[in-house]
């Protein structure tokens, strides 16, 4: 077990105790919000949540976001209460209706679509030099289906590694979304594509 700019990385990399850490955070973060929330209007309720609350899913989630299901299922049920608390709306109230709301996306979507803006942004030089090894590229000239499609060649590594989840999200995407000029177009096609391709957890 070691911790590293605040990532708990264990040697299984399941990410198990990083995200029990996480839901902490989380937790106390909601209950601020859930106390000021009657007193503010609906705007400064989202501001409240981008501002205390999304930062601890976000940091370093292109990292750990290859932990279990059930512990991206106990995230979703936290996202869920911060829906919940900012609309005011009843706890029976389904989720795919709160996030339409919102315009927001779930948790595992968003940690696609963070993972995805990071490939384009190495992809496209706009990391710091080191990412690249994460991204070998495409390792010949000819004209092959990979080279059209901006395909990254996938090399062995640990299946939860950047590396691998990383190249797999990328190669995954349409070359429409891959081929943009400027991240904000990337962006708004990027979450098109991962909206109409993921259901939304319940």
């Amino acid at each position: 077990m070691y911790k590293y700019l605040g990532v708990t990385i264990d040697e299984d990399l399941t990410f198990n105790v990083h995200v029990d850490n996480v839901i902490n955070k989380i937790k106390r973060s909601l209950g601020v919000l859930k106390r000021t929330s009657p007193y503010v209007p609906l705007s400064i309720r989202i501001t409240l949540y981008n501002t205390i609350v999304l930062p601890h899913f976000d940091y370093c989630c292109t990292l750990w976001d290859t932990c279990s299901e059930s512990q991206i299922t106990r995230l979703q049920m936290l996202q869920n209460r911060g829906m919940r608390i900012i609309l005011g709306c009843h706890h029976r109230t389904h989720v795919s209706d709160m996030l339409s709301n919102l315009k927001w996306l779930n948790v595992r979507q968003r940690f696609i679509f963070l993972k995805c803006t990071l490939m384009y942004n190495i992809e496209n030089d706009k990391t710091p030099k080191y990412l690249k090894s994460v991204t070998p590229g495409i390792s010949h000239v000819y004209n092959t289906r990979s080279k059209k499609c901006n395909n990254i060649f996938q090399t062995h590594c640990h299946n939860k590694s950047l590396q691998f989840t990383g190249t797999s999200l990328w190669n995954n995407l349409p070359s429409q979304v891959k081929n943009q000029k400027t991240v904000a177009n990337f962006k708004k096609l990027c979450v098109l594509h991962i909206i109409g391709n993921l259901h939304v957890s319940k």
